[in-house]
């Protein structure tokens, strides 16, 4: 069983403190996942300092309009000029990016992101299960073949992957996400369904704090996070629960 650790902006700022924290991991998890607003210059030297390390990195990447496509173009001219040490890869949540990596011919692995993925499995609190046949074999033709989740720590449903266990899973933990927003829920001034965010100036107060938030109506708190809210789903899968659903890698989210 493989273990990754998902990086936030702050890991970089002690050098010593990175190594560190690595240590115990195989991966290092890094990128905006959920917002392209996040996705800024100091990505570059955040994976720059990467792959100086004797570790495997994956670079996420979210869903994106236009501006988010223009920024992350320039950032994979610039990320195919450095050298990994370890096994480098992408996770799209978006076929857009997938659409410029193929246009850009760059042999890059890829992986299809807690968003995107959920075209093709539906995420439920004791089981995971994938749609339907067309969908493994669009992920065939699109040579994906590894999917991100987040899982319970609960006893798994139905097995993961295909007929063949060609497709592998990763699991993130300890928070799941639940839905995805256009704007962020805290810090922000509401925009009508009608109306565009475009306008609106991200103040980045995503990179500072998340929030739990309870209501009476709700069994259970949830982790606004920016644009994304997060329900607790307890510890990592056990590595015997891992294999018997085909999760071989397992990623830490310490800021969800």
């Amino acid at each position: 069983m493989e273990k990754g650790l998902k990086l936030g902006p702050g890991a970089f700022r002690d050098k010593t403190a990175l190594r560190r924290s690595l240590k115990a991991f195989d991966w290092a998890y890094f990128g905006p996942e959920f917002c392209e607003n996040l996705l800024e210059p100091g990505l570059l030297e955040g994976l720059r300092v990467l792959s100086g390390e004797r570790k495997n990195v994956c670079l996420l990447t979210p869903m994106v309009t236009d501006k988010g496509l223009a920024a992350l173009e320039g950032l994979f001219s610039a990320v195919r000029k450095l050298r990994f040490k370890g096994r480098f890869e992408v996770s799209v949540n978006d076929f857009g990016v997938l659409d410029l990596i193929r246009r850009k011919r760059w042999d890059v692995r890829v992986n299809f992101g807690r968003q995107l993925a959920r075209n093709f499995m539906l995420v439920g609190r004791d089981s995971v299960n994938i749609l339907n046949q067309s969908g493994l074999a669009l992920l065939e033709e699109l040579k994906v073949g590894r999917l991100e989740t987040a899982l319970f720590s609960r006893p798994p449903g139905p097995r993961l992957s295909g007929p063949a266990g060609a497709l592998r899973f990763t699991a993130f933990y300890p928070y799941l996400d639940v839905t995805v927003t256009r704007t962020c829920l805290a810090g922000m001034p509401e925009v009508s369904p009608y109306d565009s965010p475009e306008g609106v100036r991200c103040a980045r107060e995503c990179l500072n704090a998340a929030y739990r938030v309870g209501s009476d109506r709700i069994k259970e708190d949830m982790i606004v996070g920016g644009n994304t809210i997060f329900v607790d789903s307890g510890g990592p899968v056990t590595a015997a629960m891992g294999k018997s659903l085909g999760v071989d890698r397992l990623v830490f989210c310490p800021d969800t």
